[in-house]
């Protein structure tokens, strides 16, 4: 079988990546406790894109402050990891590869000795058998969560990131306000697919409008998703996907 297109440039939004070989967003523990970015976090991603690889995506990255979901878990819910982000990015760049953060919020599936605050859900109900029964997000403080994501990305791109993924599978905090088995607020947030989805979509929206001059970037810098897991749904990923581009649904097959 002969892969043809590999080797080749592709285009991503604004974005050129020079090949088609992608680093996945991989947890590596090498973040210092204190959510910035170790020489060790510089020395692993430089030495992929000295491979060659031409997009790299650094691991999931906590959004907010109390949503660690492990002890060694990079943070940019402040500026304190801005400069070291910076040796990351600037040693992937002088190979010629292109960088992408993932953002997260643990949710319930994080740990609260981690975290140091009690981990969060859509609802009060535990990810799986045996895992902690987090608070309830109240419907204020969801509004404050979308605007963490977006200051998150304000901050990755100061750091040199190219574009951020936002992660919304695996049982994490986005992710449980898309399922019905872990939804069943009554509030805008609750109930129907389309309010299902409000938080994700929101969060789109508040990282496709950060303040333009203060990164000195387009308003047009990539953003993508990660939507999956057992609970989702294909029409959940096609919706998330066509908001993401300002087109509508049909289209996405397009």
């Amino acid at each position: 079988m002969k892969f043809k297109n590999m080797f080749s440039p592709i285009q991503i939004g604004p974005m050129t990546v020079k090949n088609r070989f992608v680093v996945p967003p991989m947890g590596n523990n090498f973040a210092n406790s204190d959510g910035t970015w170790s020489d060790e976090s510089v020395a692993y991603y430089g030495e992929r894109a000295k491979g060659q690889f031409g997009l790299i995506t650094i691991e999931a990255t906590v959004v907010h402050k109390g949503a660690k979901g492990g002890p060694k878990k990079p943070c940019l819910y402040d500026d304190n990891s801005i400069e070291s982000l910076k040796k990351i990015t600037d040693a992937c760049h002088a190979e010629g590869a292109k960088v992408s953060i993932q953002l997260q919020n643990a949710g319930p599936e994080g740990n609260a000795k981690n975290a140091g605050a009690p981990i969060q859900a859509a609802t009060a109900i535990a990810s799986a058998d045996g895992r902690d029964i987090p608070e309830e997000v109240s419907t204020e403080k969801v509004y404050e969560l979308v605007k963490g994501y977006g200051e998150a990305a304000e901050r990755a791109m100061k750091g040199g990131a190219d574009a951020v993924e936002i992660h919304m599978a695996h049982g994490y905090l986005v992710n449980s306000f898309m399922s019905p088995r872990t939804n069943k607020r009554v509030d805008e947030f609750g109930g129907n697919f389309e309010n299902r989805m409000r938080f994700s979509r929101l969060i789109i929206e508040e990282v496709n409008n950060w303040p333009v001059d203060s990164v000195k970037k387009s308003r047009e810098d990539c953003v993508y998703i990660e939507v999956w897991s057992p609970n989702d749904t294909y029409r959940d990923l096609y919706c998330l996907i066509a908001h993401a581009r300002g087109t509508k649904d049909e289209n996405i097959m397009g």
